[in-house]
């Protein structure tokens, strides 16, 4: 179990590092799923991730206040857009839209109700 979760660890990290270059794909999401599966994997490669200058800062703010950067809820605000447009754009079924705004209607409200900094 424990190689499932470093390989969680290690793509999710992977992923939200190219978030930090790669337009529209979001950073934050990505660390805290990293730091999850870290903290179950190893706590070395916690410890890494907490003192990495990049990744540290969004981990140990969301440990200390549950707080997301404002940048990243922009980010994920445009990304939420965007996803709701290829919706719109790919399916003519009003059903499957409604379904996809639930969704990420739940997902806004969540991102946007933490506390920023």
């Amino acid at each position: 179990m424990r190689g499932l979760w470093y390989a969680v660890a290690g793509t999710s990290v992977a992923i939200g590092m190219a978030g930090t270059v790669i337009p529209l794909l979001p950073t934050t999401p990505f660390v805290l799923i990293g730091g999850y599966a870290a903290a179950r994997a190893s706590p070395c490669f916690l410890r890494w991730m907490l003192r990495h200058p990049m990744l540290g800062p969004t981990l140990r703010n969301w440990h200390r206040h549950g707080a997301i950067p404002r940048r990243a809820k922009l980010l994920a605000g445009a990304s939420l857009m965007f996803s709701a447009a290829v919706t719109v754009a790919a399916f003519d079924d009003p059903r499957v839209w409604l379904g996809v705004f639930m969704i990420l209607t739940v997902v806004a409200a969540y991102i946007f109700t933490r506390p920023g900094h």
